[in-house]
């Protein structure tokens, strides 16, 4: 009998696609012809490309979802192309844009398909779908008994992931999760996304037409041209700084820069300095502060320094709680491209910067910012002139 594994996740598995091609039949261009690809263990490889280039097809074959005409598909060791198709894709995670949650079930009985498919004991079913629930940022308590349709779109995602992740699968298959969001949820469900990435080290092939998507979550991307033909296999910083050819050029598009911005973790940048009061402090405490550093205003923090809002001097005659307009509060584990969103949606020109349990690090200006944008632009001006590194269809970089 099956049983599931313990608290300590399963890692990935390389995945290999040797010369994949896909006919339909009546069909006069070929789907996917001879794509050769080989993703990393425990990567996010993006797969990103126009309308109709094989992209999501090219990701159907890894589970045989569709059958390819041609080719291996290998992943670890196996040649899963002479696998059981039933019995493949019961230990490959498998999410999609519109869910696909049974409305009929719990939220704990979705996630338990896979598991009782497999025959797992019920008491273990039920401690993995509390510890997967958790695990995706959901109180096993107040949800695992509620049906889909009390939750919300992001909440039902969330679900989706836990169902696909309910036998440990070292491989998961994610086709456009996030893109029926709106895009306040599809921002954090991303940033959440990552985070747990960084636990579960599954290798994850993701299908995007969303190039910013694609330069976020993508340990790699690969941008597909017609019949799935690699244009470009490469990092994210590779792909922004050194288009292969013209085609991922146009692709990428202009604000290569901007872009850039959605590769730099706030965690790997020194952040900027404020003055900060406690929302305990006197209002004269926080005038004094203020004067000392001659700065335009200070955060309050509350008792556990956890961000309360902006004051200036003009703000204190309201007192220390009240008032002080927009606060802009992203985790170190977020970008500089989600501060400047973030910015942008507060009309603020300052952030406040916590750790993962909401306490204060520091903060980042939006003129810190722009020079960071003005830096990369230099840095690719001066690039241009290098040699790009030609990639070998399917290859992968050194």
């Amino acid at each position: 009998m099956a049983e599931p594994a313990d608290s300590s996740s399963t890692g990935g598995q390389v995945i290999r696609l040797e010369q994949l091609t896909k006919r339909f039949p009546g069909q006069r261009e070929v789907a996917v012809e001879a794509l050769d690809l080989e993703i990393p263990a425990g990567e996010i490889v993006v797969l990103v490309g126009p309308s109709g280039c094989g992209k999501t097809t090219t990701m159907r074959m890894v589970n045989r979802l569709i059958e390819p005409s041609s080719g291996k598909i290998i992943i670890g060791d196996e040649d899963v192309t002479r696998s059981n198709p039933d019995q493949l894709r019961r230990r490959i995670g498998y999410v999609i844009q519109q869910v696909g949650l049974f409305p009929h079930m719990t939220i704990a009985d979705n996630i338990a398909v896979v598991p009782r498919l497999l025959g797992w004991d019920k008491h273990k079913i039920s401690e993995r779908v509390d510890e997967l629930l958790e695990l995706v940022g959901l109180e096993a308590g107040v949800y695992r008994g509620r049906y889909p349709k009390a939750l919300s779109g992001g909440q039902q995602q969330r679900v989706g992931v836990a169902r696909a992740l309910a036998v440990d699968p070292p491989v998961m298959l994610m086709d456009e999760p996030f893109g029926a969001i709106d895009p306040i949820t599809r921002d954090r469900l991303q940033n959440e996304f990552l985070r747990l990435q960084e636990t579960i080290r599954k290798t994850i092939v993701f299908v995007t037409h969303d190039i910013h998507e694609a330069i976020k979550l993508g340990d790699r991307i690969a941008i597909l041209g017609k019949g799935s033909r690699v244009e470009q296999y490469d990092t994210p910083e590779q792909i922004l700084a050194h288009p292969a050819n013209d085609f991922v050029a146009d692709f990428i598009g202009p604000g290569a820069s901007v872009r850039s911005l959605g590769l730099t973790r706030l965690a790997d940048i020194e952040l900027d300095s404020v003055p900060v009061v406690e929302l305990a402090d006197s209002v004269d405490k926080a005038r004094v502060v203020l004067a000392r550093t001659k700065q335009d205003r200070a955060l309050i923090v509350d008792e556990d320094r956890r961000p309360r809002g902006w004051r200036r001097s003009t703000d204190l005659e309201q007192g220390m709680s009240s008032g002080g307009g927009p606060l802009a509060v992203l985790h170190r584990s977020q970008t500089v491209h989600d501060v400047l969103n973030e910015l942008l949606r507060t009309g603020d020109t300052l952030a406040a910067i916590v750790d993962s349990d909401g306490r204060y690090e520091g903060a980042l200006r939006l003129e810190t910012i722009m020079a960071m944008t003005a830096n990369a632009d230099a840095a690719r001006t001066a690039a241009a002139d290098a040699e790009p590194a030609v990639l070998v269809k399917g290859s992968m970089p050194t």
